[in-house]
């Protein structure tokens, strides 16, 4: 008998069991409070509403789900393995049908076998068709997968691949989420679908934070959390939603919106707890009393509670009086004036004006038991007229004379002089030049100092600066440079400004004195190849220039012997006399090796241009 064909699942033959994505949870029925309550409860182990695959899908196994329910996961609800039978299945889903009976190896054909329901197809049959069964024949077949618990495509998958709508009328951070599946329950919106689309989702709103959390149309209706300081005025104090921002904090601006009369450091006196630290007016500086000069000085107020500050009993001091009656020296009544009552007719009689006034009074002068004193009445403060304004019998003494118009420079402090009845006089250059030595109608003086008050200092036309004495190079006839308050200056700053051939370490090699020290192109640095072989051949006709392969640098050289006299290459060595020495020559030593060249030379060549093949000796270095 052939082998009967194994029985077709309903499932696409490629179909792969991808695991169900785990859904989000939904949050908890109460959320967190915003202040910290203690420690969480255990957080569940799965999502609320979530649905995972399970089971095999190998045979007649068809894989099923597992669904979260209050925090835990539902028992897979798959079809599991049974034991085989010969019937063409692999009934306990190994992979292998029919295997291990015996005597089974096929079906009769035209006999007929029931085939298990699946989903909800119901009543079907396998027909024997050439040794093996043929595909299911249902008299309830499948139908397109609809959310409502059952397995409607008998693909052995409850409420897979849906095409998920959306949530409608859904607001705040539940718009736009997706219906969830709840089996018989069909398509629900519920908080496992508002919660796995936004985590920010709250069943009931807790959160300052802008959103309409529990998707109700309301923005941020939570009960504000009280302050930490609940003493005094900040009692029901609470801090308030500010939208994205969160929670304000309870900081000043927070207890100074709830009552003005908060203070951060408690400094009313009003019989309140201002600073919400449970006590009341307590270290409090008490302001002076109003009283507070002669017989009352220093005194200061006490705090009356909600009565605030109060002066201090004044009859309590003694020799105090409200209406000063005595003449004894004293600020009796506290208001800054000694002994101001008025003296006797006799007295005033012998009192005269003088000056600008034209009244004069006796007072009591307490410095004398019984006497008196004669007060100018009318006396002002003394100006420039020559008259006597504060009635003291001097004219125009002890002056305060207005400042000079202009007050830049050395002219800062400077005041006019007073001219008796012509009053004060100019502040003109006459009046400048007598009051500052330094002051100069037009500055020619370096010194740092704006000498003629125009706001500049060292400068205008009058600064014309000497040349400087003795400077050679290309700084003769070069100004010197102001240097402010070190006077004129004959520097690198001087020659620098005067032209641009001058350099502090001569480089150029322009048949010109650069640094000014009195030498031309000085130094062994010097790369003029147009003078370096004139220069070598002055020295002697046996010089001749090379040029450092290395550095670059021209130098002289010359042969210690001449003619053809080759000894064998190896004695033979080029000499490279370095700069430096401190008597003018070079100093330090390289020389090339047999084989080597130096400038184009080989010194194991006869017939090469430096004549000789001994050693060479270096003359003085070619100068800049």
């Amino acid at each position: 008998m052939a082998d009967a064909a194994p029985v077709a699942d309903a499932r696409p033959a490629d179909a792969t069991l991808d695991a169900a994505p785990m859904v989000d949870a939904a949050p908890a029925e109460d959320a967190a409070p915003i202040e910290d309550a203690g420690t969480p409860d255990a957080a569940p182990a799965c999502a609320e509403g979530a649905v995972e695959a399970c089971g095999s899908d190998v045979g007649e196994c068809a894989p099923g789900v597992s669904r979260c329910v209050e925090g835990a996961w539902t028992p897979c609800d798959d079809r599991g393995p049974a034991g085989e039978q010969c019937n063409g299945l692999d009934d306990d889903c190994d992979g292998e049908a029919d295997e291990g009976i015996a005597g089974c190896d096929g079906c009769v054909p035209g006999t007929v076998m029931p085939c298990p329901d699946v989903g909800v197809c119901r009543t079907g049959q396998r027909r024997c068709v050439d040794g093996a069964f043929g595909l299911c024949e249902w008299t309830i077949g499948p139908s397109a997968e609809q959310c409502n618990g059952l397995d409607d495509d008998c693909n052995g998958l409850v409420d897979d691949d849906l095409v998920t709508p959306t949530c409608r009328d859904a607001v705040g951070v539940c718009t736009g989420a997706p219906q969830a599946c709840r089996g018989a329950d069909g398509w629900v919106c519920d908080d496992g679908a508002f919660g796995a689309h936004d985590p920010q989702y709250e069943r009931n709103e807790t959160s300052c934070d802008g959103l309409d959390n529990d998707c109700d149309g309301e923005t941020d209706e939570v009960t504000p959390p009280e302050c930490p300081a609940q003493d005094g005025v900040c009692a029901g104090a609470t801090r308030t939603c500010r939208g994205a921002a969160g929670l304000a904090a309870c900081d000043t601006a927070l207890y100074t919106a709830h009552d003005a009369r908060y203070e951060e450091v408690e400094v009313s006196c009003d019989g309140l707890d201002n600073d919400c630290d449970g006590e009341v007016d307590e270290r409090l500086e008490p302001p002076p009393a109003d009283r507070n000069q002669g017989l009352c000085a220093g005194q200061v107020k006490t705090c009356e509670g909600r009565g605030g500050w109060q002066n201090p009993d004044y009859t309590a001091i003694e020799g105090f009086q409200f209406a000063e009656t005595r003449c004894d020296g004293l600020d009796n009544d506290c208001d800054g004036v000694v002994d101001p009552m008025l003296s006797t007719p006799e007295a005033l009689a012998a009192c005269r004006p003088r000056g600008a006034c034209a009244e004069a009074r006796t007072v009591c002068d307490g410095r004398r038991p019984g006497g008196v004193g004669c007060v100018q009445v009318g006396a002002g403060p003394e100006d420039c007229n020559a008259r006597d304004d504060d009635c003291d019998g001097d004219v125009d003494e002890d002056l305060t004379a207005p400042a000079c118009p202009n007050q830049q420079g050395v002219c800062a402090g400077a005041v006019p002089a007073c001219r008796g009845a012509a009053g004060w006089g100019p502040c003109d250059d006459a009046r400048l030049s007598m009051i500052r030595l330094d002051f100069e109608v037009l500055e020619t003086t370096c010194d740092g100092l704006d000498n003629d008050c125009d706001g500049r200092t060292d400068q205008g036309p009058g600064m014309e600066p000497p040349i400087c004495q003795g400077a050679r190079g290309v700084c003769a006839d070069a100004p010197a440079r102001c240097a402010g308050d070190v006077g004129w200056r004959c520097d690198e700053g001087a020659y620098a400004a005067y032209t641009d051939a001058y350099e502090p370490d001569e480089l150029s090699c322009d048949g010109a004195d650069n640094d000014c020290d009195g030498d031309v192109d000085e130094g062994n640095d010097c790369f003029c190849s147009e003078r370096a072989t004139t220069w070598c051949r002055d020295l002697g006709p046996e010089w001749d220039i090379a040029q450092d392969p290395q550095s670059g640098k021209l130098i002289c050289t010359r042969g210690l012997e001449f003619g053809r006299n080759c000894a064998p290459c190896e004695d033979y060595r080029i000499i490279v006399w370095e700069d430096g020495a401190p008597d003018g020559t070079c100093q330090g030593a390289r020389s090339t090796e047999a084989g080597q060249t130096y400038g184009g030379h080989d010194p194991c060549q006869c017939a090469d241009n430096l004549r000789s093949c001994g050693p060479w000796a270096m003359g003085d270095c070619i100068p800049d």
